[in-house]
């Protein structure tokens, strides 16, 4: 069972999902109860917090709370979802988002940008409990 600080981080990725334009709402696909349906499994077996894939859009969402945030397993699905993100850019727009608490927000962005050094036509989008901290095209 996921905390309450990790479940309303993982809606501030929703929110933020659906208010993107052309989202077909219905087909976001997150582990939280008030999104129903299973979520998408990457091939190295993570499951991220949030996926969304159609009309050439994929957007994958991860919440993490800070004791979670620079763990070794938490490295390891942010590379495996970034890796799927480059393995699709060629032919989606790409979103990665992060959410995480603000005391973790630049943290965050440093980590995930080293991480996506070498992703093409990736978005990045850091959020925290105030909303978007930051969002940002790597290319």
């Amino acid at each position: 069972m996921e905390s309450l600080k990790h479940h309303n981080l993982v809606k501030e990725i929703y929110k933020y999902v659906i208010s993107c334009k052309n989202v077909e709402k219905s087909l976001i696909e997150s582990d939280i109860f008030e999104v129903s349906g299973n979520v998408t499994r990457m091939p190295e077996g993570f499951i991220p917090d949030l996926y969304y894939k159609y009309n050439n859009l994929l957007i994958i969402g991860e919440a993490k709370t800070d004791e979670d945030f620079q763990r070794e397993h938490s490295m390891q699905q942010y590379i495996s979802y970034l890796n799927c993100l480059k393995n699709y850019s060629s032919e989606y727009m790409c979103i990665f988002i992060i959410a995480v608490p603000w005391q973790t927000t630049k943290t965050a962005c440093r980590i995930i940008n080293k991480l996506a050094s070498d992703n093409n036509n990736l978005k990045i989008v850091v959020i925290n409990e105030m909303g978007v901290y930051r969002s940002y095209e790597k290319d």
